[in-house]
């Protein structure tokens, strides 16, 4: 078995290094297949991302059309791709608040590193900076 340039960051290295990685082939719905051919509940969702499940043809198709036209480009400053902007108008409309403002974010730890940094800036705001105490807890963002 030749080894992989794929350094496994959560994983027993030792034990990926002798007996290789699970290599998952393809995905259709909610199953995945190994390279054996072998079928599995993809009971994660691809590690809680793939919640509408695996080879959505509606999917891939928007995809493909969006990427025909622009792959990407950040909003940092005034910039925001059309789609960026359509979205958060769409996300501000069923918001349970009215009046609500969309702020996209990457992932968890970028979402609670902004909610901490608004909150800092609310107190702030309305007189009581004092208040900038953040309660956390270990293993989490």
């Amino acid at each position: 078995m030749m080894a992989s340039a794929l350094w496994h960051g959560f994983a027993d290295m030792g034990a990926v290094e002798k007996n290789g990685a699970f290599v998952v082939s393809r995905g259709e719905g909610a199953y995945i297949w190994d390279r054996e051919g072998t079928r599995y509940l993809d009971a994660t969702a691809g590690l809680w991302f793939t919640n509408v499940g695996h080879g959505r043809a509606e999917i891939a198709d928007a995809v493909a059309a969006q990427l025909s036209k622009i792959a990407h480009f950040s909003n940092f400053g005034d910039f925001v791709p059309e789609t960026t902007q359509v979205l958060a108008e769409r996300l501000a409309t069923i918001a349970p608040v009215a009046g609500s403002k969309i702020f996209f974010t990457s992932g968890g730890s970028d979402s609670v590193d902004t909610a901490a940094k608004l909150a800092r800036r609310y107190w702030h705001e309305v007189g009581q900076p004092e208040k900038a105490i953040i309660v956390g807890r270990q293993k989490a963002y």
